[in-house]
């Protein structure tokens, strides 16, 4: 979903948790050292705008895949 850089390193927005591991080995592949991957519960926010982003790309009145939330 995203990456930009903060006070204390980088922070990576992903869709799925289970790409996080894909992510660093990415990093680390082409030289970045990771010092930690801290996944972070999603709040009622990032839980909120991804219902209203899939409510927004659903077809025909048929709502779209209840959304994964976590990464």
């Amino acid at each position: 979903r995203g990456a930009h850089p903060s006070p204390q390193g980088a922070t990576v927005r992903v869709g799925d948790r289970a790409v996080v591991p894909a992510v660093v080995r990415a990093l680390v592949h082409v030289g970045i050292d990771v010092y930690a991957a801290v996944p972070r519960a999603p709040t009622l926010e990032d839980v909120y705008f991804e219902i209203e982003a899939r409510r927004a790309t659903s077809t025909m009145g048929v709502p779209a895949a209840p959304p994964r939330v976590g990464a």
